[in-house]
């Protein structure tokens, strides 16, 4: 059998392909070289020529990859050599300002993500029942100064919809029309500058979404939705002492059929609010902690398992993460969702 060639080199080019090379052997064993055997680390195994030294692995995902080389005669294959080291086909970023989860926006069955870009591009990510992300659609490009937030059915016609709040404090809503797509947006408001806006499905029992706003003070209300795209008179205190915290429309995180609320205080703790039903949220329970330096998104069951999820992103590294839902206001252990986001 021949000697082993070389070990090959994996390099980079564009953002999802690897160039894989490498040398003849100096020994063919005393039998010409007929070929070479690629086995790489999705489990392909590539045969090329003789005269081949080059293959260009396409089609890549981000992640880590390796290639083990062979070399073939008449008489057997020569001992496998690893590439050397493992290279990582890097994702471009995508430069998200802002993560949050909607309920369906696609048509699939299931929540999705909604990212905002730096400059005003809203995409949105659909993600299988495994977690995976496998679709991506704009679903607008005009919110440069703006904050999104995905809002359920905010006007009863059976479609998620989306809110977005302007520098200025202006609130729009953003029509759902389905298959990822959203309306051109109509103002329903103003002022909401110096707000904390969670837009949080039905809180109360009606089933119509409604809104929770936490002001400067910390003062947690509660404005109940009409069900045709704007609110109901006056407002509702449900909480205080929000100051320190950052909340977060939860969806239903113990599949009691009621809307729950998630917070992270300043030290980075995560805690679960459970609704009531009727606007109102029991004690607070500690879910999580170490949240310091991420941004999380929650409100949506993203796998289809009826148990609400959320996602969590590093502001270091921009990696991402999916926490699946198990019940009672806790999360399973982090799966990867995306890198540089």
């Amino acid at each position: 059998a021949p000697a082993a060639p070389a070990a090959p080199v994996l390099t980079a080019s564009g953002d999802s392909s690897l160039v894989i090379t490498w040398q003849a052997p100096a020994d063919d064993g005393g039998s010409v070289i007929t070929g070479y055997e690629l086995a790489l680390s999705d489990g392909t195994v590539v045969r090329v020529g003789a005269s081949t030294l080059r293959y260009v692995w396409s089609g890549l995902t981000p992640g880590g990859y390796s290639a083990t080389l062979k070399a073939v005669n008449a008489v057997g294959e020569s001992a496998g050599v690893d590439g050397a080291g493992q290279l990582v086909v890097v994702e471009p970023p995508r430069q998200y300002g802002q993560l949050t989860l909607s309920p369906d926006l696609t048509g699939n069955g299931l929540g999705d993500i909604v990212a905002l870009t730096t400059a005003g591009t809203a995409h949105v990510h659909s993600v299988n029942t495994n977690g995976t992300i496998v679709a991506t659609k704009t679903l607008a490009t005009d919110l440069t100064g703006h904050s999104v937030y995905g809002a359920g059915d905010w006007n009863g016609n059976g479609k998620a919809d989306i809110l977005t709040v302007s520098a200025s404090g202006a609130l729009y809503l953003r029509a759902g029309l389905g298959a990822g797509k959203v309306a051109a947006p109509v103002q329903i408001g103003r002022g909401w500058s110096g707000y904390q806006l969670v837009p949080s499905g039905d809180l109360d029992g009606d089933k119509v979404a409604d809104l929770l706003a936490i002001d400067s003070a910390g003062v947690l209300w509660l404005y109940a939705g009409n069900g045709q795209g704007a609110f109901k008179p006056g407002r509702t205190q449900v909480g205080k002492g929000w100051t320190s915290f950052t909340a977060f429309a939860a969806a239903d995180l113990n599949k009691d059929g009621k809307n729950d609320l998630l917070g992270v205080g300043a030290s980075g703790v995560l805690y679960a609010y459970l609704g009531k039903g009727n606007g109102q949220f029991q004690a607070a329970v500690q879910v999580g902690k170490g949240w310091s330096g991420f941004s999380l998104a929650a409100g949506a069951d993203l796998t289809g398992d009826g148990l609400a999820d959320i996602v969590g992103r590093n502001n270091t590294t921009g990696v991402t993460y999916l926490y699946r839902g198990k019940g009672g206001g806790a999360f399973q252990a982090a799966s990867l969702l995306a890198l540089n986001w």
